[in-house]
């Protein structure tokens, strides 16, 4: 089985056709992230309409695909051993989103075993997700 995690910055790039897009994103048996996920791409669509890079019909376009995509993967709340371990420091220089998305798909382990992928077009999480042993798609 393979098993992916998706960092915002690919299922926005995805969602907004937007230059490179990592290389099988959707080859996986299933798909995971950190509920962070839906915040941060909401949060960029109202970011593009308000800065009028897309207009209210793109928005609600978008904003229905980005639900449909949602449904498709499986969000983690962000609970206190993940704050735990995205406190304790990679190494790298990390945003709080960032250590919150590799703190989570590090404690992650699926039902069944299987390849585990960090899809991620962020340099500094990828850097610090293969540091800690993970796959990473970018």
């Amino acid at each position: 089985m393979k098993y992916a995690y998706i960092d915002s910055s690919v299922l926005l790039r995805y969602l907004l056709g937007a230059g490179h897009q990592a290389a099988g994103l959707f080859s996986w048996q299933a798909a995971v992230s950190s509920a962070l996920l839906r915040l941060e791409c909401r949060r960029a669509l109202h970011r593009l309409r308000l800065m009028q890079q897309i207009n209210d019909e793109e928005f609600a376009i978008l904003n229905d695909q980005l639900r449909e995509l949602l449904l498709q993967i499986g969000l983690f709340g962000v609970t206190e051993p993940i704050l735990e371990k995205a406190g304790a420091g990679f190494g790298v220089n990390l945003g709080s989103l960032d250590a919150i998305h590799l703190a989570t798909a590090l404690l992650w382990q699926p039902a069944e075993p299987g390849e585990k992928i960090l899809f991620t077009h962020d340099n500094a999480l990828s850097i610090a997700a293969i540091s800690c042993g993970l796959q990473v798609a970018s």
